[in-house]
């Protein structure tokens, strides 16, 4: 039996422009990684996630995956995430920070979604939040666009990872106006007086509709958490097993994209 393990910020997040071969890993990954096959892999969880399960990363979409999990019913139409973000200015660039930590209230949550569907109505756009706390954009129209992983901009510079394709410039716009309408939100002044980040922008990504599943699967079972996962493993008709061949967690990505948060917590009297 193959088992493939994913561990999501094992190695990062880096630089772009570093390689992870050249980093020194500890012993024992060393050893666990000179017993293993070496196979050309897509860049990133979620393309990796679908090519274990035979499907194009190119042709498919992980919001609709996670959507189908979460609501317990197909996206109608194409389908991206909605993340609310902070954005901190910083001289000449805009870094980006995720609110894990900083969840979004279910009331807070009703005065954005609102707020965003009556202004972009006539877009054909409508933001939605599901029951167990995804955030899902619905458009009338396909979109010819590559939208970045949030979890692949967390603490950098946005300008790097900005909407790519035929139809970006869209995509470049609803981001900028999506900011100057969180900006006028009523509910950030409660948040900044109870200590928690603002929403300050949404951060789209995962875009696509249901990906078509090919053939039977290469793998014969997962476990993990995750609606990506969860997705996956019904449209493909893959059993969740305790005896896993996928292991999808992001404690160990969270801990990577929040290192200095997690520092700070630990060195605390």
């Amino acid at each position: 039996m193959t088992l493939h393990l994913v561990a999501p910020g094992l190695l990062g997040p880096l630089p772009r422009d570093v390689d992870p071969s050249t980093l020194p890993r500890p012993r024992r990954l060393e050893t666990l990684l000179a017993r293993a096959d070496t196979a050309e892999a897509p860049s990133g969880c979620p393309p990796t996630l679908f090519r274990l399960f035979g499907i194009d990363p190119a042709a498919a979409g992980g919001a609709a995956c996670s959507y189908l999990a979460e609501f317990d019913e197909p996206p109608r139409g194409w389908l991206s995430r909605a993340d609310p973000v902070h954005l901190v200015p910083d001289q000449d660039r805009l870094l980006l920070f995720d609110l894990q930590r900083d969840a979004v209230t279910a009331a807070e949550a009703r005065e954005l979604t609102e707020a965003f569907n009556a202004h972009f109505a006539d877009d054909g756009l409508v933001l939605t939040r599901g029951p167990a706390g995804g955030w899902y954009l619905l458009a009338e129209t396909r979109t010819a666009v590559r939208l970045h992983d949030l979890d692949d901009v967390v603490g950098r510079n946005l300008d790097g990872f900005l909407p790519e394709g035929p139809d970006a410039d869209f995509w470049r716009r609803l981001l900028n106006e999506a900011q100057m309408l969180c900006h006028g939100l009523a509910c950030n002044a409660r948040r900044e007086a109870a200590g928690a980040l603002p929403i300050s922008g949404l951060w789209f990504s995962g875009g696509g509709a249901l990906p078509a599943v090919p053939g039977p699967a290469p793998i014969r079972g997962a476990a993990g958490a995750g609606y990506l996962l969860a997705g996956l493993c019904r449209i493909a008709d893959v059993p969740r097993v305790e005896a896993d061949e996928v292991l999808r967690d992001g404690g160990l990505l969270l801990f990577a994209v929040h290192a200095d948060d997690f520092v700070a917590t630990l060195q605390e009297p």
